[in-house]
């Protein structure tokens, strides 16, 4: 464990606010043997919310392939298999490579495990995805809001994103993230289906949110 819980946040607030991608890596680097550990005790379920929605929204939708995007150590993937009982194909993907490992090491089943600096076009086809889900990634220094457009390209017409924010990011990307939203929106080529918020930590003192959308592809 990084200590008390306090200790946890001090080292999560760390890697939020690091001075750029690089620096962020390396603190992923040195958390990975006691992060699950760590957001374990903090309460950290906005995954398993993630799913909820995945479960509430697919209920009459046909999936046979999932799109992890910043996939981390494998949260989504354990709830997509878990709770949802969802069988078909994972692929997960992330720029840290400690942290793949420990999710190859968890017997989901992934199909795939892809390393990549998630900016632009993902290293997948086009359209053959009916699931993107991206939980915890859409932040400052982690995954920029202009790799929106690219990182959607995977999901074929009809199929569902679901991703995540913290609603008390920095309010440049924040504002930068839901004005894309809304003009790709206003451009057909999403469809919002529903947007909520979370707590991101359930056990911790200070409460932040997190939101979670859901939106299909057109």
């Amino acid at each position: 464990m990084s200590g008390t819980q306090s200790d946890i946040i001090n080292v999560v607030s760390g890697v939020a606010h690091a001075e750029n991608r690089e620096t962020t890596q390396k603190s992923y680097d040195d958390w990975t043997k006691n992060y699950d550990e760590d957001l374990g005790n903090v309460g950290y379920f906005v995954p398993k919310r993630a799913v909820e929605s995945f479960v509430k929204y697919t209920k009459h939708v046909k999936v046979e392939k999932v799109l992890d995007v910043g996939a981390g150590t494998g949260f989504v993937g354990q709830y997509l298999r878990t709770d949802a009982k969802y069988e078909g194909v994972i692929d997960i993907l992330d720029a840290n490579i400690e942290m793949l490992y420990l999710a190859s090491k968890k017997d989901l089943n992934f199909r795939n495990i892809i390393r990549h600096w998630v900016e632009g076009k993902l290293p997948v086809h086009d359209e053959s995805y009916d699931v993107m889900m991206c939980v915890g990634s859409f932040a400052p220094n982690h995954v920029p809001v202009t790799s929106l457009p690219g990182i959607f390209k995977c999901v074929r017409k009809g199929g569902l994103l679901i991703f995540t924010t913290r609603v008390q990011s920095p309010r440049s990307y924040k504002q930068e993230f839901d004005e894309l939203l809304a003009r790709m929106e206003l451009d057909a080529a999403i469809k919002r289906l529903d947007t909520y918020e979370v707590v991101h930590f359930e056990n911790a003192e200070k409460k932040i949110n997190s939101a979670i959308y859901v939106y299909q592809k057109l």
